[in-house]
């Protein structure tokens, strides 16, 4: 008697469902972290309003690199590298 063959790799109802559960269990992470975040005080929010600063600074760079705008990373560059060390 032949079995029944199961596919479970080519699912249409999985290939749908994947993409939301991820994003939902994505979107209910960051939200966790941002409420953990929220009430932090003292040098835990100093480093996270650095951190944010720096990450705001690496999109900037990027930018200037692009337009190849040399002479606007380097103050951007030294105060990350200063926080750095």
């Amino acid at each position: 008697m032949a079995r029944p063959v199961i596919d479970w790799g080519h699912s249409g109802m999985r290939r749908k469902t994947l993409p939301i559960t991820l994003a939902s269990f994505i979107a209910v992470a960051e939200t966790a972290t941002a409420f953990a975040h929220s009430g932090a005080t003292g040098i835990v929010k100093e480093r996270m309003d650095r951190f944010v600063r720096s990450k705001d600074h690496l999109k900037s760079i990027k930018t200037h690199l692009q337009n190849s705008d040399f002479d606007a990373i380097l103050p951007l560059a030294a105060e990350i590298r200063d926080w750095a060390a």
